[in-house]
């Protein structure tokens, strides 16, 4: 719905229950539909996630930790580590102490 209608969700109450259950536990299988609504909010009204990118960079480590399952697949994960180069243009700090430097791709 995010990302098909976004104007009909009420984002300021949708969010922090969306965000809230992130990282999915069990079934990785959504983590498609659910990162791509997160690219589709990025590339359309970054402002309304500002507030939880603390909790959204945990999320990205989370997800991108060689040493746990493969949660996102190779396309989530591609579009993933270009955002999270987006991001670090941004707030190289917030990037860093989320331990997410290492998937930041280099010039």
């Amino acid at each position: 719905m995010i990302v098909r209608n976004t104007a009909a969700v009420p984002l300021d109450q949708v969010l922090p229950v969306f965000i809230d259950s992130l990282p999915l536990q069990h079934d990785y299988l959504e983590n498609q539909p659910v990162f791509r609504g997160i690219f589709h909010l990025f590339n359309t009204n970054s402002q309304v996630l500002l507030p939880f990118m603390d909790k959204l960079l945990q999320v990205f480590a989370h997800v991108l930790d060689p040493s746990g399952p493969d949660q996102v697949g190779d396309d989530i994960r591609a579009d993933l580590i270009k955002l999270l180069g987006a991001l670090n243009s941004e707030m190289p700090a917030q990037v860093q102490a989320a331990g997410l430097s290492p998937f930041v791709p280099t010039a």
